[in-house]
């Protein structure tokens, strides 16, 4: 098995087995490139599924992550850039493919991480995996045992067996329940830890090999090095069929959730969210968990709401001030005031019989006990999701992710200054507090900045409803109050759609402004 060191001063062993997978004119033709074990080759008519492996390898050479670029774009610097990060990636030990677009105009790196890379992958972030130890599944009575029609077909996608995790550790391999070394990491699984040594590969600024140095894929991506960076989802669906196995086997997760869980007819099932955290990971699985909960305590706040809606209904006939205002021959003859001073005439208390009648049904002595209730519903609904959010960390193992989360490398590029950390003993780097206040300080008053422009926003819309509110019943008062009403709802649009582009404009100062950073240190 590996040491331990870290990604950066490592270089993982390739196997025999890789490296007779890779044809000797490739790696010439790759080594011409600049890149080592990087496979040159043109797409071609291939089954969608081929697509999930690499195609110049005998072996079946999974594909992690995809890097895309632009091919007719001649820049050195980026092509030193990609020349030296795809050189770095190979002395992690992921193995590297390159295609062409049919046009040529696009080309993209195929990353595949084999077993070595992997395991010492896990053991940098700290990942939980199974261990052989067996597990009692014997449980409580669960409510939802009473409701299993509306369970997932366990057919498609069947309950899973409970097991103990423990961060992976590779010198002890036989502490944890490998079996196939191609499914004891799920696809997931495999894409976060090629993403893990993307985000820590480094590469030079410029063709010249500069000091400045680029940490990270996204730091590439947003200077157009390359164009996109993504994995795979897992082939294509395919229509169901008759075979008893046709849901079975590795890479069919994403085929058992289409069938199970995001077709329309599974609307009122609930969701197979062992499954849904399997292929997405943990960030995904817990949104589509607190959705789920949120949308089923939906259900009484809304028959509650049809219940004060229905109460509006029956009760009309007998409301006694919707009766009042539309009695002709009683209050609703009465002669109110005209809406503006000169052109609008005086009105009759009727004429606002239907805005009475529909007022009762929306707000009514029922509306109260309806706002008591949805009181107490989102109390109760905090705590049940924080019951259920504790069991999801505990079944899915991230009950100390954030003790276990290792600092962002943009972090780590960023903080020049290192300490003794006196729990582990090792040096952190860190931020000094005068440098964390200056940032908190320019956060803050951009913040209150944009807090004020949204209230003067808000008091420049009102202020213009009045003006021309007050300037069009003096010329039109018939539309009056629709053109005021369209009109204020199109200058709110544009305030968004302009706030947004000032969000997306600094963004991309933000950008610069590090770039110049990193250049005036270099």
């Amino acid at each position: 098995m590996m040491d331990q060191e870290s990604v950066s001063d490592s270089q993982v062993a390739i196997d025999d087995d890789y490296e007779d997978a890779i044809p000797m004119t490739d790696l010439e033709s790759s080594s011409q490139n600049g890149s080592r074990h990087v496979l040159t080759k043109d797409l071609g008519d291939e089954d969608p599924d081929e697509t999930m492996f690499f195609t110049k390898s005998d072996l079946p050479h999974r594909i992690d992550f995809i890097l895309v670029y632009n091919n007719e774009e001649v820049d050195p610097s980026k092509e030193k850039q990609r020349k030296t990060f795809e050189e770095n990636l190979t002395d992690v030990g992921v193995l590297l493919e390159r295609e062409e677009s049919c046009d040529g105009k696009l080309a993209c790196v195929k990353i595949h991480s084999p077993w070595e890379a992997l395991t010492k992958g896990a053991k940098l972030i700290g990942m939980r995996k199974k261990i052989n130890v067996n597990m009692d599944t014997t449980t409580a009575f669960d409510a939802w045992s009473c409701f299993k029609a509306l369970s997932p077909d366990q057919t498609i996608v069947p309950d899973e067996k409970d097991f103990f995790t423990a961060p992976f550790d590779p010198a002890k391999p036989e502490q944890y329940a490998i079996g196939d070394r191609e499914e004891f990491f799920t696809n997931a699984e495999r894409s976060l830890i090629t993403k893990y040594f993307l985000d820590n590969t480094e590469c030079p600024s410029d063709e010249n090999g500069g000091k400045n140095i680029l940490k990270g894929i996204d730091t590439l991506l947003h200077r157009k090095t390359y164009l996109a960076a993504f994995p795979l989802h897992e082939g294509n669906i395919k229509p169901p069929s008759n075979d008893p196995n046709f849901f079975k086997g590795k890479d069919k997760d994403r085929l058992r959730l289409y069938y199970a869980w995001a077709k329309p007819s599974n609307a009122f099932r609930m969701q197979p969210l062992d499954y849904v955290r399997k292929y997405f990971g943990e960030k995904v699985g817990l949104y589509f968990a607190w959705l789920g909960a949120y949308t089923t305590l939906l259900i009484p706040a809304s028959l509650f709401g049809l219940g004060v809606f229905l109460y509006g209904l029956i009760t009309l006939s007998s409301d006694q001030p919707s009766i009042d205002v539309c009695n002709i021959h009683g209050p609703g003859n009465y002669t109110i005031c005209p809406l503006c001073d000169n052109l609008c005439g005086f009105q009759k208390l009727n004429e606002s019989c239907v805005y009475a009648r529909l007022t009762h049904v929306f707000d009514n002595y029922a509306t109260v006990a309806l706002a008591v209730f949805m009181a107490a519903w989102a109390l109760v609904f905090l705590e049940f999701w924080k019951r259920d959010q504790a069991a999801y960390q505990f079944m899915w193992d991230i009950c100390d992710y954030e003790a276990d989360e290792r600092l962002r490398p943009g972090y780590e590029k960023n903080a020049r200054k290192f300490k003794i950390n006196p729990i582990t003993g090792k040096p952190d780097p860190y931020i000094p507090w005068y440098e964390k206040f200056l940032r908190s300080f320019t956060s803050l008053s951009m913040i209150f900045f944009f807090v004020a422009v949204v209230c003067l926003a808000i008091f420049a819309v009102l202020v213009y409803r009045l003006a021309v509110a007050a300037a069009l019943f003096a010329v039109k008062p018939n539309g009056a109050k629709l053109i005021t009403t369209v009109t204020a709802s199109v200058i709110n649009l544009i305030i968004i759609t302009v706030s947004w582009l000032l969000v997306q404009m600094a963004g991309a100062l933000r950008y610069k402004i590090r770039e110049a950073q990193d250049f005036l240190r270099s």
